[in-house]
């Protein structure tokens, strides 16, 4: 099951070193500090629709979840059948944009 959010967590802000969890972090614990959260519920695609890019996160029955790299010349709903796609979101939405929500 796809969480409903994930955070995006700093863990050094100098660095850019950055983690994810599907639940907030508690600053008391630890250095990092939660900055965002990505609503999976609005970035996610079913296989029914074909993207538009070719960088894509893929739910599959086969793998679970794989980065796929779709090749537009390739008919996608050839692809979904032969990986097993069920639901897939644009890479590029998966992570917060510093603010941009």
């Amino acid at each position: 099951m796809i969480p409903k959010k994930i955070y995006l967590n700093y863990v050094n802000e100098d660095d850019d070193e950055k983690t994810w969890s599907e639940e907030p972090v508690s600053v008391n614990d630890c250095d990092m500090q939660n900055r965002e959260y990505t609503d999976l519920s609005k970035v996610i695609h079913d296989a029914s629709e074909e993207p538009e890019e070719e960088l894509i996160l893929c739910d599959s029955v086969h793998l679970r979840y794989f980065v796929g790299c779709w090749n537009r010349n390739f008919p996608w709903a050839n692809y979904c059948k032969i990986h097993g796609i069920t639901r897939w979101a644009y890479v590029k939405d998966i992570f917060p944009k510093g603010g941009e929500q």
